[in-house]
């Protein structure tokens, strides 16, 4: 088989892959994504798809090694050193994941996401003001991005700064509405407010 043929029965694999993964139908994505590796091994695609789904299954040193090969395979993709910052986190990895949350945002200053994992990781390890500066610029760059503004308020109200965390709090239940524990986070930080006579 000539190599434009190969290239093309691997993207064909990883398109039915995609669309198996989109319906939830993991072991058939998983089975197109090695079908797809065995006429392409170095597709950044198809491992880095491997990478979600078992990671999605709960695998995630096996997610890691997918992910290890889909960086070497093309190391200019952000996505993928945040996402295996994200497993690192979850093996309790910490270091591992700040590095590759590090080079996810230096790769891509505008990727919101990556500045609001490499703040979760901060605000574990005990680093809140750091943490505090990364969902800032996460809920910055992307003004509807809820899950920054709701760590940003959990920050605000952890370090006393009670009409910061309203008005973060106040942002959360505008994305969403029915976010109760916005709401109730909310309510506590007017009820200090009051308190302390604003």
């Amino acid at each position: 088989m000539q190599d434009v043929d190969r290239v093309a029965s691997a993207r064909r694999c990883l398109a039915q892959a995609s669309e198996h993964h989109r319906r939830g139908e993991r072991a058939l994505a998983r089975a197109l994504c090695e079908q797809a590796l065995q006429f392409q091994p170095q597709s950044f695609e198809a491992l880095h798809l491997l990478g979600v789904l078992f990671a999605e299954t709960g695998d995630f040193r096996g997610a890691v090694q997918c992910l290890d090969r889909a960086i070497a395979a093309d190391p200019a993709q952000a996505v993928a050193w945040n996402n295996r910052g994200n497993l690192h986190r979850q093996l309790q990895h910490w270091e591992a994941a700040r590095t590759d949350y590090d080079r996810a945002i230096a790769l891509q200053p505008g990727y919101a996401q990556a500045w609001n994992n490499r703040g979760a990781l901060r605000d574990m390890q005990g680093g809140r003001e750091a943490a505090l500066a990364d969902f800032e610029r996460a809920a910055a760059l992307q003004p509807q991005y809820l899950d920054a503004h709701w760590h940003r308020g959990l920050i605000l109200e952890a370090l006393g700064r009670h009409e910061a965390a309203l008005a973060a709090f106040g942002r959360v239940t505008t994305l969403s509405p029915r976010h109760a524990e916005g709401h109730f986070h909310r309510a506590v930080c007017l009820q200090r407010l009051e308190q302390i006579g604003r």
